[in-house]
């Protein structure tokens, strides 16, 4: 029997595992609480490292889901989770190559427009980074935390300026567990 619950166990964290991005997605909930500020990359550098990243990628005419897959892959490459910097400015976050989730969500946002306006979508869309709070199964996480780093978190909303619809995603969460979106709460 013992033995029954300990594979049982084991198989459950590996499932967890293997499906940690689709359990975030269905779990977690975004509620957006403010716009942050926005950036315009003109960094030679920083643009220099997104066309070579654009160049292997090998992409024509990719559409606005393609973009934002892009911009959180070139994110993810760039950046790594760190609570010592405090500078949100994209080329400044590129160069020391650690932030938090708003440095993450500004940089993301600032990939993502320039992409945008590169594939000349900036007509239709754009990317906004958000201060946000979580709710985890239809609760505010944030109740319960009264101060430090993770009093409210970061994430980018792109919106299509036609439509209105909005579409989230979670550049630091997407670094850690591969969710490409979160749902809105």
């Amino acid at each position: 029997m013992k033995k029954k619950i300990c594979i049982a166990i084991i198989l459950l964290f590996i499932a967890g595992f293997v499906f940690r991005a689709g359990l975030y997605y269905n779990i977690v909930e975004y509620k957006d609480m403010a716009d942050r500020k926005s950036y315009v990359i003109t960094n030679g550098k920083l643009t220099g490292h997104i066309e070579d990243f654009i160049a292997k990628e090998n992409l024509t005419s990719p559409d606005a889901d393609d973009i934002i897959n892009l911009s959180l892959d070139i994110t993810s490459g760039c950046l790594e989770f760190s609570t010592k910097h405090k500078d949100y400015e994209p080329y400044s976050v590129f160069e020391n190559g650690g932030t938090n989730c708003i440095g993450y969500a500004a940089f993301n946002a600032a990939v993502a427009n320039y992409l945008f306006k590169k594939y000349k979508l900036d007509d239709k869309w754009i990317a906004k980074p958000k201060k946000g709070q979580l709710y985890i199964l239809g609760h505010n996480i944030h109740t319960y935390i009264e101060n430090g780093w993770l009093k409210d978190h970061d994430f980018v909303a792109y919106r299509n300026k036609e439509t209105g619809l909005e579409v989230y995603a979670d550049p630091s969460v997407y670094d850690y567990i591969g969710t490409k979106r979160v749902k809105q709460y």
